[in-house]
């Protein structure tokens, strides 16, 4: 089996466009910066060439502006950064 296709939803409502991606490489997907205070469920649907999907979801919390600037950006482009690294460890244990 070979990966095939990616989705990303937020709160259960698909965003972007769907994405093809091959074993191996990265998939960066850009969360919207300006997320107001709030409770988040972000999720990639993950499809290979036989059409079978698995799901990964992280839940993440957005608070108000710290008095630093860029910190928002900066927590969200960690959080995703981990989803994605974890995704690549996940598919390439399931190829072994």
């Amino acid at each position: 089996m070979d990966p095939k296709a990616y989705r990303v939803f937020q709160n259960d409502n698909v965003i972007g466009l769907p994405g093809f991606w091959t074993n191996g490489t990265e998939i960066q997907f850009p969360i919207d910066d300006g997320l107001a205070p709030g409770v988040y469920n972000f999720t990639i649907q993950l499809t290979d060439d036989t059409d079978q999907s698995t799901f990964y979801s992280i839940i993440m919390t957005v608070k108000s502006k710290p008095a630093i600037p860029g910190y928002d950006t900066f927590a969200i482009l960690g959080i995703f950064s981990v989803m994605t690294i974890s995704i690549i460890v996940v598919m390439k244990r399931k190829k072994k």
